[in-house]
């Protein structure tokens, strides 16, 4: 016999994860359903902005109420599965559901208040003003939601979404994205494999191979995340009449602009002139791989928060310098500037030497970076390229400017290059705690300091250098 909707309510509330409320207390809360407090409507049902009595701490709070439409097919089994998944979640990224009522065939759910509305409110509807630096810190808020549903944080398997999309992002009171809307959610044993199930979600957002096949997976969060990814960039909507040529599809009008080397029409107008380049570059890049036909192509959403945490980095460094010609640019130096910085690439500063060339320690002005005689300013390591190794014409070729691409907390940092007499000089900040080889084989420098957690820090640091 197949368990009734108050008996599986009980069973998933035993632990007293949220409070019930009475029928009374939400039209307390709502004002009798009061059209004023109406902050939201679809298919589901209408969302109330209310204030209610009756939890734990029995202060009055501002809460989003949910009440789902009785006359809806669905409205049981998604309000059973939201109260489902709420009970197995919890992070920063993710709305928290305070409690529900189930009373006289109402079906209600009871958030916290989230005061700053949708993103697709304000892409679509207010056009409100977002910057850069914010939609970016709302797509690394809403790839962090998706990772910690996707590795089974907290219910031992994984949780893949399933109908992720702009109106259901919420902001916080300090605009911080949440993830929202539980109702098609689906646990699955093994969600990189995934499960056949009939399709469900938003037109628009659906993984094409999940709805040929009717396998999903959590790579079919990463295709929704994908087209979220390009809508946050150029304000579009994800599906769009004006993409008819594109068969209506944000992604792939994207795919087709930068075909024609015309990124800059994916950016919104708002915020073309504060994105840097590179950044642009790697974004509509990782966008473009989570939405890729086969979804054995698209990343997992572990690899997209790494990513968009560099790109983070990267753009924090474009608007500390107000461009990309600025003081943290490399500098060219000259041969006989990096030969008194070196005194004369003396044997005595020799550091190592490889396949490639020696490496040699020298001295710049702390202030300056000018080549300095005395050895307490500014530590460098000078590579010297053996001539040998290269050609005149290859000399000549070089684009050592794209060195300034290095640029990562994980990677020896290069402060200049010298190309000059046929030789080739590339000049780095010194480390001054030397190589991990002499710390791991060496006796007399390894100490007993440098236990497991240290290396697993290291492993973690060279891992995320390599991935850069």
């Amino acid at each position: 016999m197949s368990e009734n909707p108050e008996e599986k309510l009980h069973s998933l509330t035993t632990e007293d994860a949220f409070h019930r409320f009475s029928l009374a207390d939400i039209h307390l809360a709502t004002q009798n359903f009061n059209d004023a407090l109406v902050i939201g409507k679809g298919g589901f049902g209408t969302v109330y902005k209310g204030r209610i009595h009756g939890t734990r701490d029995a202060t009055e709070r501002l809460v989003a109420i949910k009440r789902l439409d009785s006359s809806s097919t669905q409205g049981a089994p998604e309000f059973m599965n939201e109260i489902k998944m709420l009970t197995k979640v919890h992070h920063c990224n993710l709305v928290s559901l305070i409690g529900y009522c189930f009373d006289n065939n109402e079906m209600i759910l009871v958030y916290e208040y989230m005061p700053n509305g949708t993103i697709d409110y304000h892409l679509h509807k207010a056009d409100t003003r977002l910057s850069w630096m914010h939609r970016l810190k709302i797509s690394i808020g809403v790839a962090r939601g998706l990772h910690y549903l996707h590795t089974g944080v907290g219910t031992q398997h994984g949780i893949i979404h399933r109908d992720l999309k702009s109106s259901n992002i919420l902001l916080d009171e300090n605009w911080a994205a949440r993830i929202s809307d539980f109702g098609m959610s689906k646990v699955v044993d093994h969600p990189s494999s995934g499960v056949i199930t009939t399709p469900k979600g938003t037109f628009g957002y659906l993984d094409h191979e999940y709805c040929r096949t009717g396998k999903l997976t959590r790579k079919s969060d990463v295709y929704a995340f994908g087209l979220f990814l390009i809508e946050l960039l150029s304000g579009r909507r994800a599906i769009d009449p004006l993409f008819v040529d594109e068969g209506h599809n944000v992604a792939d009008w994207a795919k087709k602009c930068v075909k024609e080397g015309q990124l800059e029409q994916v950016v919104c107008s708002h915020i073309t002139k504060q994105i840097s380049p590179k950044c642009l570059k790697e974004f509509v890049h990782i966008a473009d791989l989570c939405t890729k036909s086969s979804r054995k192509e698209r990343p997992t959403m572990a690899e997209v928060v790494y990513t968009l945490d560099q790109l983070m980095a990267l753009q924090k460094n474009f608007d500390s310098s107000g461009s990309r010609h600025n003081s943290d640019s490399l500098r060219i130096f000259s041969y006989s500037d990096m030969e008194v910085a070196t005194k004369n690439f003396s044997s005595h500063r020799l550091l190592g030497r490889g396949h490639y060339g020696e490496v040699i320690r020298g001295w710049l002005d702390k202030k300056t970076h000018s080549s300095y005689i005395h050895d307490n300013g500014l530590s460098i390591a000078v590579k010297r390229l053996y001539r040998h190794k290269f050609k005149s014409h290859m000399v000549n070729e070089m684009k050592m400017e794209s060195l300034e691409e290095f640029n990562d907390p994980n990677v020896v940092k290069i402060l200049g290059y010298c190309v000059e007499e046929y030789s080739v000089l590339i000049i780095y900040e010194f480390m001054h705690q030397g190589n991990l080889k002499d710390y791991l084989f060496s006796v007399k420098r390894r100490t007993e300091k440098h236990l497991f957690a240290s290396r697993v820090k290291i492993a973690i640091g060279v891992a995320r250098g390599l991935l850069f």
